[in-house]
């Protein structure tokens, strides 16, 4: 198969600019989700459903809890 596409010089320098965007984009996605699954081990690893109140959690690990709480400081600094 071949494609041929026509564009001017400065349309293929803002098509290059778009590329180099759309990788460093991504890049930021990848992180973004991988470091939200950690958080949400976390979760689950630091609470659990209390079997005496229905809709209520309790804490089991408190390390977990402690970490994942300086995480969502942080987190939510970034924003």
């Amino acid at each position: 198969m071949k494609i041929v596409v026509e564009m001017t010089d400065e349309e293929f320098l803002e098509f290059s600019e778009w590329r180099k965007e759309h990788k460093v984009y991504v890049a930021k996605e990848r992180a973004f989700w991988s470091k939200l699954e950690y958080v949400a081990k976390k979760v689950n690893w630091a609470v659990e459903p209390d079997p005496k109140k229905e809709g209520r959690y309790k804490i089991v690990d408190h390390d977990h809890m402690d970490e994942l709480y300086a995480m969502s400081g942080d987190i939510l600094a970034d924003a």
